[in-house]
């Protein structure tokens, strides 16, 4: 039995101890590969949702719970509880085995890897609208054993602000983010809006719905074209 436990003990003492900033810092490496090969924007770091994510995971990790509401709270609570006030917030969790131990890479591929394999973690990792990442990676009980938390999302402060304006000489409908707007002949409205969206509105005949993506600043127009109606970014 001796020779036994010692056996165990040399063998768990051999495993790779990899730093876990080291990981998470490849996790955010490797998340923003991801998304640069879909042609999305890349994922800032922000201190407060790293802090609500390495929180998190010192839990999970301590009470193997691997569990969205393992603590009885949920990702929007634990991101206000740090100060994040945000329109979008998601969270993916991982856990990772291996009596070997780990590179700091190959633990953060297997983590990014396993998340994109998953077709709601990989929605996650893929939203386009999601701005900032924290990420948290905590060892567990057993040595080769650790816990990830990965949080995106888009602060408040980054709320858009644009306009429309109704070109033409008949009212016309447009709908952004489900919402149906109208506007009178010449009339100009202002909108601001937490998260990102298309403007849509009718074309003619049997043409799909003319969209634009909105952004910040912009100015719109609607404008006749044949027998419908389309949405032109305004100088």
């Amino acid at each position: 039995m001796l020779l036994i436990a010692l056996h165990y003990l040399a063998h768990a003492l051999s495993a790779e101890l990899p730093s876990t900033q080291d990981v998470e810092s490849r996790v955010v490496a490797l998340t923003n590969d991801l998304r640069k090969a879909q042609k999305l924007d890349v994922l800032q770091s922000d201190p407060r949702l790293t802090a609500a994510a390495r929180s998190f995971a010192a839990y999970v990790a301590k009470t193997d719970k691997l569990e969205h509401d393992a603590d009885g709270s949920t990702p929007s609570d634990r991101a206000k509880k740090h100060d994040y006030d945000f329109c979008i917030v998601a969270e993916n969790l991982a856990n990772e085995y291996d009596s070997a131990g780990f590179t700091a890479d190959r633990l953060a591929r297997n983590f990014v890897q396993g998340w994109e394999q998953s077709p709601s973690h990989r929605e996650n990792l893929l939203q386009p609208d999601v701005t900032q990442i924290g990420i948290g990676v905590a060892a567990g009980a057993r040595a080769g054993e650790y816990y990830a938390v990965q949080m995106l999302a888009r602060p408040r402060s980054q709320t858009l602000k644009f306009r429309v304006t109704n070109s033409t000489s008949s009212s016309v409908d447009y709908d952004f983010r489900k919402k149906r707007f109208s506007l009178a002949p010449k009339q100009t409205r202002n909108h601001e809006s937490c998260v990102p969206g298309d403007i849509t509105v009718e074309a003619s005949g049997k043409q799909k719905p003319a969209a634009v993506r909105v952004k910040d600043g912009a100015r719109y127009a609607l404008i006749q074209a044949g027998g419908g109606y389309q949405i032109v970014q305004d100088k």
